[in-house]
């Protein structure tokens, strides 16, 4: 996840260099650990929570042993609430961060691709968290 959100990083450079960082530094690498704290937490969250569940339901263990990869009707309703939720810090600092930059002048050109931008990237992140709850799901 944090891959995801540094890569499109790269693609504001500019914005995130000078305006969002002040050409600090500091302030850059505490964005940096926000970003790494952030994912680490979803990626957590979801791997727990897939191991919450395969151990009250180990039915769901049967279904998802053999795949690869899992999609949203895969998994149990209550349990995709959850990793909704565990997707809130990562993609909160995401929203705020290219929010700031479409709001800028900097972001104007591409204003009108905002929307599709941030569902995008948020889908991204879920995939990302169904991963780690497949993951936790398997077991070791």
């Amino acid at each position: 996840m944090d891959d995801v959100f540094l890569l499109e990083l790269m693609g504001i450079s500019f914005f995130f260099e000078n305006v969002l960082c002040q050409r600090s530094e500091k302030k850059k690498d505490l964005i940096y650990e926000r970003i790494g704290l952030s994912s680490d937490f979803a990626a957590s969250s979801g791997w727990i929570i897939g191991r919450e569940w395969a151990n009250k339901y180990p039915k769901l263990y049967n279904t998802l042993k053999d795949k690869n990869s899992i999609e949203i009707n895969d998994i149990p309703t209550d349990a995709l609430i959850l990793l909704k939720d565990a997707s809130y810090y990562i993609y909160s600092l995401f929203f705020e961060i290219f929010t700031m930059y479409y709001e800028s002048n900097y972001g104007q050109p591409t204003r009108q691709q905002k929307y599709a931008h941030l569902k995008a990237t948020y889908q991204s992140f879920m995939k990302g968290i169904f991963t780690c709850f497949l993951s936790g799901v398997k077991p070791i």
